[in-house]
């Protein structure tokens, strides 16, 4: 897994949420101020995102995966 931050990740999310509506060019700048992040937060958004992408679904894999442990064993956090 990648070492993205916290604040990183919520850029990619920003991003992400504005590029599944489909609305815009994501290199239009109509996109960018869509997603609210600034020209570096932006770019190195789009610099990375692949990189972003594949952090972020691990991240959702090892949710999913600790979520069901947690149902199989009737476990609560």
């Amino acid at each position: 897994m990648y070492d993205f931050t916290f604040i990183q990740m919520e850029h990619y999310r920003k991003y992400e949420a504005v590029r599944a509506e489909g609305n815009f060019n994501m290199w239009s700048l109509q996109a960018q101020i869509a997603t609210g992040l600034n020209d570096e937060q932006y770019l190195f958004t789009l610099k990375n995102y692949v990189l972003l992408r594949e952090q972020a679904e691990e991240e959702i894999r090892e949710t999913t995966m600790a979520s069901n442990l947690a149902n199989q064993f009737d476990i609560h956090y």
